[in-house]
């Protein structure tokens, strides 16, 4: 079994895009397909696919702002038939060795829908094992939380290269990135870090 990473073109991401993202994620979370492939135009948006003997195994979708300090792990799944399996964390493990290998990215961003605002306990138990899968991974809380289109997230982070005593630094990368790759418009009527 052969397995490979491989940074996505436009169409690898559309397929991914309609036969799983829109499967694999709420409907509010999902960002419209023309708002990825502009923010991968501009360079703000990196899409990676895991393969095992050329089978798609996860994808990642990344957003970073200009100075490319932080990234922002939008979106990270399995596929169905693989979950369980390990390709997460090593999904996970690869992109950290990516960032560090070839960018001069100092931290990775995570947003997880918040336990708190679950609404029913079937809903909480899936939120509770996506934060242990992150932890598990290395990943970090933080004490503040966002809303991003109406969704509360929590906000999880690691640092790729040294760790860096400074929670406002996670905050304001978090905020560049999505002025990045939103207009300000929209940005200011459905960002909210708190």
């Amino acid at each position: 079994m052969r397995i490979k990473i491989v940074e996505l073109n436009d169409e690898e991401i559309k397929e991914i895009y309609t036969k799983h993202m829109v499967n694999d994620f709420p409907v509010s979370e999902v960002k419209p397909l023309e708002v990825i492939l502009q923010g991968k135009k501009l360079g703000h948006y990196q899409c990676f696919g895991m393969y095992e003997d050329n089978a798609l195994m996860a994808y990642a979708f990344m957003a970073n702002a200009d100075n490319k300090t932080a990234v922002l792990l939008d979106y990270l799944a399995v596929i169905s038939d693989a979950r369980g399996k390990g390709y997460g964390t090593r999904m996970l493990r690869e992109l950290k060795k990516h960032y560090l290998d070839k960018c001069e990215t100092k931290v990775l961003i995570i947003e997880a829908e918040s336990i708190k605002s679950s609404k029913n306990d079937a809903e909480k138990q899936i939120r509770e094992r996506r934060i242990r899968f992150y932890r598990n991974n290395d990943l970090l809380e933080q004490d503040y939380f966002s809303v991003v289109f109406g969704t509360e997230f929590s906000i999880l982070y690691l640092y790729i290269d040294e760790y860096v005593e400074d929670k406002d630094l996670i905050k304001d990368v978090y905020s560049e990135i999505y002025h990045a790759i939103l207009e300000d418009s929209v940005y200011e009527k459905n960002i909210f870090i708190r």
